[in-house]
């Protein structure tokens, strides 16, 4: 797991760490890290070498970090996408290189899962919005009534932080025994009344 950026907060932060601002990392940190695994993964003597498979990558965050995510989907080595808590967003004011727009969806390609926090998600909206615009992937949308910050802040990341890692053991790994929250008509969070599934081209 590689992600961009610095420790701001937390037991990890430097001493006189600057307070924490919106977006300090860009799309081209992540682009940047994935070519350095690789090429790590290909370098004899690295503690990586030969340790890391190419076919198994995917882009996923949170919010912000998400729409970082959408925009490195682009890139063909990006096997399957999870957005939690984000979508395609018109504008955002203090930001504007991370202006988003349904053009940035063209490059999404691969299989996609988005998990939103309900209509009390600030991101609601454009959250489906995204979801419907998708038409190039298989995707599955799940939301349930968390609010914007989804589970992240229990123990080991709630059962968001579950899901994802079952959804990457199942379209990175080909677990198929972890595709049951997912796939079929009576895939578990669709027969979960606390969530609102939609999915497209999907299982």
């Amino acid at each position: 797991v590689i992600a961009p950026g610095r420790p701001l907060t937390g037991p990890l932060a430097l001493p006189g760490a600057p307070e924490p601002r919106p977006m300090q990392s860009t799309i081209q940190d992540l682009r940047g890290a994935l070519d350095w695994a690789l090429a790590e993964n290909g370098r004899p003597g690295s503690p990586y070498y030969r340790r890391i498979d190419p076919a198994t990558v995917a882009a996923a965050g949170h919010s912000c970090g998400a729409m970082q995510a959408i925009l490195l989907a682009d890139d063909r080595r990006i096997r399957t996408l999870i957005v939690h808590n984000s979508g395609i967003v018109p504008i955002l004011p203090d930001n504007p290189p991370l202006v988003m727009h349904s053009e940035r969806l063209r490059g999404v390609r691969q299989p996609t899962l988005i998990i939103l926090g309900g209509e009390g998600d600030v991101i609601w909206k454009y959250g489906l919005q995204t979801f419907d615009q998708l038409d190039r992937a298989p995707v599955m949308l799940a939301s349930r009534d968390t609010g914007h910050g989804g589970m992240f802040g229990q123990p080991h990341g709630g059962e968001v932080a579950a899901l994802a890692v079952k959804w990457l053991d199942w379209r990175l790994r080909g677990d198929k025994s972890a595709s049951t929250p997912f796939a079929g008509p009576g895939c578990g969070l669709c027969r979960d009344p606390a969530w609102t599934v939609r999915k497209k081209g999907m299982p």
